[in-house]
């Protein structure tokens, strides 16, 4: 049963990922570079998700606030009868549709593709001298992947020097990438934890419902979990090490977003909240994420400030690797990563701006709203996503000159 299991995963997402990191490859010419946009592509495609998880935390939040006087009447009429408590409770919060586990699937899915990327550097890519010899891979390439002539260089160019393979764990007796692993995972951890109005409720010694929760076991939890992540990543290869990264740094980024910007005055009220309240203020709807994201992020003047100076450190970087022929390299791979973030920070919600119009064919609808009240901000929307396609289009040609130009040399 385990080897059907084994083979079905390998079916459904080694190989497929091992095809995407593989064409990716081909169009950069390096693969650390290859998984880093690996890692940026898989948490563009699974944004949603991870954005509705988080989203998911903080309507727990604001029901949890407006529930507290439920809970002290609970209380007051069953007294110690505790397991009849704990039911009333349950059916309480089923009744608020309350689903503790709402953001869980966010948190699996990079672990599935960090499971994926255990079998494609240890199985498939491993080797004893940094290069996969040609025809090894063949038989499990797509079509859209031709079949290779060439080695695969499993040391990352940018590093070079430092005689990196990502198939193995890092080199040494200390791991510069396994410690900022756990680091990450301390401060990923720490930002997610439950606001102080949900900690108040969990830490309350006499809420029953919430004894498996005590206030020691929530101050403990990042540091656990940064000494295991660390110790975890000591002994696995770097390159999913790598990965796990440039995931935590992105999840952090939107973490912080929605911290900072998904604040509900209801959250910080005394008064009870209705069911009605709640879900006009904290709905997981699609058009909650739309309005909340893309409206915000495509006006929000500190991103438009970064992008414009990511865009000029890029085409800097740009002008020195073609006119003194690949003096920076490593630099330009950094500066050219960094460039693809912003755009990705800034332009997935305007995808799921136009998204959520197509799904509701609304697009009529939206263009009376912006007319009759005027929104600027709401009109730039469409105006930014035109924009992202020619812009697309040049960096991708751009780049293939460039790694052309790599090859001759």
């Amino acid at each position: 049963m385990f080897q059907f299991f084994g083979h079905l995963f390998d079916l459904l997402l080694t190989i497929p990922c091992l095809n995407v990191l593989i064409f990716i490859y081909r169009g950069v010419g390096d693969i650390g570079f290859a998984l880093l946009l690996f890692a940026i592509l898989i948490q563009l495609i699974f944004f949603p998700i991870t954005l509705y998880g988080m989203r998911s935390q903080k309507d727990m939040e604001v029901t949890m606030k407006s529930l507290q006087p439920q809970l002290e009447a609970l209380k007051v009429k069953y007294g110690d009868d505790k397991q009849k408590l704990r039911m009333e409770g349950q059916k309480l919060y089923r009744s608020y549709k309350i689903n503790p586990a709402g953001g869980c699937l966010s948190l699996i899915i990079p672990l599935l593709f960090l499971g994926a990327l255990w079998f494609v550097f240890t199985n498939h890519l491993y080797n004893d001298v940094f290069h996969v010899q040609p025809g090894v891979l063949n038989h499990l390439l797509y079509p859209f992947n031709p079949k290779f002539v060439t080695a695969i260089n499993t040391q990352p160019n940018w590093l070079g020097g430092y005689h990196l393979d990502l198939t193995r764990p890092e080199p040494g007796p200390i791991s510069i990438f396994a410690i900022v692993a756990g680091i990450l995972a301390f401060i990923q951890t720490k930002i997610t934890l439950p606001g102080a109005d949900l900690q108040a409720i969990i830490d309350n010694p006499d809420n029953t419902l919430f004894e498996s929760n005590p206030k020691q076991m929530t101050a403990i939890t990042p540091f656990l979990i940064m000494v295991l992540s660390a110790a975890s990543f000591w002994v696995l290869p770097v390159g999913m090490t790598f990965y796990w990264i440039v995931t935590s740094l992105i999840v952090i980024g939107v973490q912080l977003y929605v911290n900072h910007r998904y604040t509900p005055a209801l959250l910080r009220s005394e008064k009870p909240v209705t069911m009605k309240e709640r879900q006009v203020t904290a709905g997981n709807r699609l058009i909650s994420i739309r309005l909340f994201t893309a409206l915000d992020m495509a006006w929000n003047p500190k991103l438009i400030l970064i992008e414009f100076l990511a865009t000029i450190v890029f085409c800097a970087g740009l002008s020195g690797f073609i006119f003194f022929h690949d003096p920076g390299h490593a630099l330009f791979t950094i500066v050219l990563s960094c460039f693809f973030v912003c755009v990705a920070i800034n332009y997935v919600p305007l995808f799921m701006y136009a998204v959520s119009i197509m799904r509701r064919g609304s697009l009529k609808k939206e263009i009376v709203w912006i007319k009759k009240h005027g929104d600027v901000k709401r009109a730039m929307l469409p105006v930014q996503l035109l924009l992202f396609v020619p812009l697309s289009v040049f960096l991708i040609s751009v780049y293939q000159e460039l790694h052309k130009k790599a090859q001759t040399s």
